[in-house]
């Protein structure tokens, strides 16, 4: 997630109506930076809100259970 956003949108095939998506940041975003919630966007699409905007770039590690 680059640096000053606060959410991150990500493609995925097949994601469905019932999915859970998890996710974790993989480094520090700043200070009181991490992951919010995670909101199925359509079957395509997901969305990785952060608590605030990042102070800097982060990687996040993310996966569907289905």
């Amino acid at each position: 997630i680059g640096s000053g956003r606060t959410y991150k949108d990500v493609t995925c095939a097949n994601l469905a109506t019932g999915s859970m998506i998890l996710a974790t940041l993989q480094g520090s975003g700043g200070s009181g930076v991490a992951v919010a919630y995670c909101a199925r966007l359509s079957s395509t699409k997901f969305r990785i809100v952060l608590t605030k905007a990042a102070a800097r770039n982060v990687y996040v590690a993310w996966f569907v259970l289905s």
